[in-house]
C-alpha cells in the first residue's frame, strides 16, 4: 500500500520524527480512511464507505462515476431527443433543444423515457388574436391564449362590453361608449377627463373683457358687464346715453332731467336685427314690435295670454305677489307662480329678480325656486299641461 512501510516498533521512533502529522501503527491495525471528513476522498457529493482492510469506496450521486466520483457521465449518449433537435448534457439529466416549429417535454432525468421535441408547435400558426399571448402545452401539443385586457374567448376574439359589466364608469352625465377591447366616456361640455369627473372652469382664463365678472355654469359661462358694455364677452360699447344689459336702460339726462327714450328703431339697428329675423331662434334683443318681434321668432311674447280666458285681467295681475285663482292655469301662465309656494329660496335671488320676465333667458334663473325666469325660458313644468312656446304649442310631461 502506497505511503506505508513495515518496520519494527523501535525503528519507527528513529524514522518518524515526533512532530505533527507523523504517527505509527502496529502490525495488523486496520486503517479507516473515511473517519476524517477532511480527507475529502469522495467528490461531487459522493459518500465515503470503508470496505475491507485498509480500503474505501465512494457511493456517487446520480450522474457521476469513478473511484472518487470525479467523472461526469455523458447523459446524451443515450437520449430520446427527436431527429433535428440537439441534446444538451446536464448533471444526471439532459435537455432537448427543439428546432423552430417543434415542441415537447424539453428536459428529462435519465430515469425517464419517451420522445422529445416530437410535437408540432401549435403557436406557429398564431391562433391567438388581438395581440394575445399563445402558450403551448409541451406535453399534449395543445395551446391556450392569455388574452389582452378587454377580450375573451378561446382565441381572444370576443370583445368584453365594459359598459354593460360596470355601469359606474362615467360620471356627471357622461355616456359610456364600448369599443373593441376597450371603452371611453362621452363627456358633457365642461368635462374632458377619461371618467368625466373633473369639471373645467369655463372662467379660467377669464374670457370677459372690460372689467366684467365671469360666472361659471359648468358647460358654459356668462359675463356680467360693466354698465356701458354689452356682448357675449362685454366687448361692445353702448351708444351714448344708454347702459345695462343689451343697452336697454336709459341714463338720466342732467340737462333736461328726463329719461332719454331709445326708439325701438335704434335698437333694431344697434343689434342688426334684420339679419337675425326669421332664423327660428328668438333673439331677445330684437323682441320689439318695430323689429317685428325678431321676424316673429319671438311671437310667444307678442300675445302671451292669448289662450287665457281672462287675458285682460290676468295680464294686469300677473306676478303681483297675490294669488288670483282664476289665473292659476297654464293658459294664463300660472299667475306668475303667485299661487305656488317655493320649496327653496332662489339661489341668485337679487340677480334673477332684476331680470325676471325681461324677454331674455337667464339659465341660472331657470328653476322653480326662481319662477323659471318669468317664462323667458322653455320650461320643464311638473304638470301635464299645455304651455305656449315661441310660435307653437308643446306638451310637456314630467
Amino acid at each position: 500500500m502506497s505511503g506505508i512501510r513495515r518496520v519494527s516498533i523501535f525503528d519507527c521512533f528513529e524514522i518518524c520524527a515526533d512532530e505533527e502529522g507523523n504517527n505509527f501503527i502496529q502490525k495488523d491495525t486496520v486503517i479507516s480512511y473515511c473517519e476524517k471528513p477532511s480527507n475529502n476522498l469522495c467528490e461531487n457529493g459522493g459518500t465515503c464507505v470503508n470496505v475491507g482492510p485498509n480500503d474505501y469506496e465512494c457511493v456517487c450521486l446520480n450522474g457521476y462515476s469513478g473511484k472518487n466520483c470525479s467523472r461526469d457521465e455523458d447523459d446524451c449518449i443515450e437520449n430520446s431527443c427527436a431527429i433535428g433537435s440537439t441534446c444538451i448534457d446536464g448533471i444526471a439529466k439532459y435537455t432537448c433543444a427543439c428546432p423552430p416549429g417543434r415542441i415537447g417535454i424539453r428536459e428529462s432525468f435519465i430515469v425517464y423515457s419517451g420522445l422529445f421535441c416530437h410535437l408540432d408547435d401549435p403557436c406557429m400558426q398564431k391562433p391567438c388574436g388581438n395581440g394575445s399571448e399563445c402558450i403551448p402545452d409541451t406535453a399534449s401539443g395543445e395551446f391556450s391564449c392569455n388574452c389582452m385586457k378587454g377580450t375573451t374567448g378561446q382565441n381572444c376574439t370576443t370583445d368584453i362590453n365594459e359598459c354593460l359589466e360596470n355601469e359606474k364608469l362615467c360620471f356627471n352625465g357622461g355616456i359610456c361608449v364600448n369599443t373593441f377591447g376597450s371603452w371611453y366616456c362621452d363627456c358633457p361640455l365642461g368635462y374632458n377627463d377619461p371618467y368625466c369627473m373633473i369639471h373645467d372652469n369655463e372662467c379660467e382664463p377669464n374670457p370677459c373683457l372690460n372689467g366684467a365678472s365671469c360666472l361659471d355654469y359648468g358647460n358654459r359661462y356668462e359675463c356680467i358687464c360693466q354698465n356701458t358694455f354689452y356682448g357675449t364677452n362685454c366687448e361692445k360699447i353702448c351708444p351714448p346715453g344708454f347702459e345695462g344689459r343689451m343697452c336697454k336702460q336709459h341714463r338720466i339726462s342732467l340737462e333736461n332731467n328726463h329719461l332719454e327714450e331709445l326708439f325701438e328703431e335704434q335698437i333694431c339697428l344697434l343689434h342688426n336685427c334684420s339679419s337675425k329675423a326669421d332664423n327660428n331662434i328668438c333673439d331677445s334683443e330684437c323682441n320689439y314690435p318695430s323689429c317685428q318681434y325678431d321676424g316673429f321668432d319671438c311671437t310667444a311674447h307678442l300675445q302671451p295670454f292669448r289662450l287665457c280666458p281672462f287675458s285682460d285681467f290676468c295680464g294686469r295681475v300677473f306676478h303681483d305677489n297675490k294669488c288670483d285663482s282664476v289665473c292659476d292655469r297654464f293658459e294664463c301662465l300660472l299667475d306668475g307662480f303667485d299661487c305656488h309656494e317655493k320649496s327653496e329660496t332662489c339661489l341668485f335671488e337679487d340677480y334673477c329678480s332684476a331680470r325676471f320676465n325681461d324677454g331674455y333667458c337667464d339659465y341660472e334663473c331657470f328653476t322653480e325656486e326662481c319662477y323659471f325666469d318669468g317664462v323667458d325660458c322653455t320650461q320643464e313644468i311638473k304638470y301635464n299641461k299645455v304651455m305656449l312656446y315661441a310660435n307653437y304649442v308643446s306638451e310637456f310631461t314630467l
